[in-house]
């Protein structure tokens, strides 16, 4: 684990794990050259980054709703805000939208940069950083635990019911979510979207139909 300096107060960890997410960025690019080296290093930190602000309005409203100590860490699959958890399903909610909603911010930063800059070799990376916000803000909001989407349901469900059976509901919900997303992802050649599907199939299963 490695440890960097806090992202506007809040502590970072960078588990190993998350260099396989650099390694994916940058090898492809690597071999048309410096040039080629350089753009997938400039990508690599866009997706750092991005991740970074995702887990920053996870934290922000976990400060605010006063869930410390908050610390960000950083993994092969993105990243985890981890705080002393909520304190009813209302907080649940709001804190959870917070993620994709800094993500959906930054994205439309990023559109608006775009064109601003359209005719400087700003503009592809500005483009990429729009698509990564905007999309996968929105694939995480899919009703699937563990991406946000499921926690928001969950916590939904249990405004009115008890939290364990929130948890199996939405847990089932999210395994019968997962596997046309699985098929579509496939469909689309886009092999990280069926990967995270069987994670999130895997990690609730035993929540959906166990004891």
């Amino acid at each position: 684990m490695i440890r960097i300096p806090a992202f506007f107060g809040f502590p970072v960890t960078i588990h190993p794990t998350a260099f396989l997410i650099l390694a994916l960025v940058v090898l492809p690019h690597a071999e048309s050259g410096p040039g080629g080296l350089a753009n997938g290093l400039i990508r690599a930190l866009i997706i750092f980054g991005s991740i970074l602000v995702h887990e920053f309005g996870h934290a922000t409203v976990a400060d605010l709703k006063k869930l410390g100590p908050v610390e960000i860490v950083l993994h092969g699959f993105g990243g985890l805000t981890m705080s002393k958890g909520v304190r009813t399903p209302m907080d649940g909610i709001l804190l959870t939208l917070a993620g994709p909603g800094a993500g959906f911010l930054l994205g439309g930063i990023g559109v608006a940069l775009a064109f601003l800059f359209a005719d400087t070799p700003m503009a592809s990376h500005l483009v990429f950083l729009a698509v990564v916000n905007l999309f996968w803000s929105a694939f995480n909001l899919l009703p699937m635990l563990p991406l946000d989407g499921g926690h928001v349901l969950m916590h939904s469900l249990a405004l009115k019911w008890p939290v364990r059976t929130a948890a199996r509901w939405a847990a089932r919900v999210g395994i019968f979510v997962a596997i046309p997303v699985a098929a579509v992802g496939l469909w689309a050649g886009q092999i990280f979207i069926p990967i995270v599907a069987g994670l999130s199939v895997w990690q609730s299963w035993s929540m959906a139909w166990g004891r």
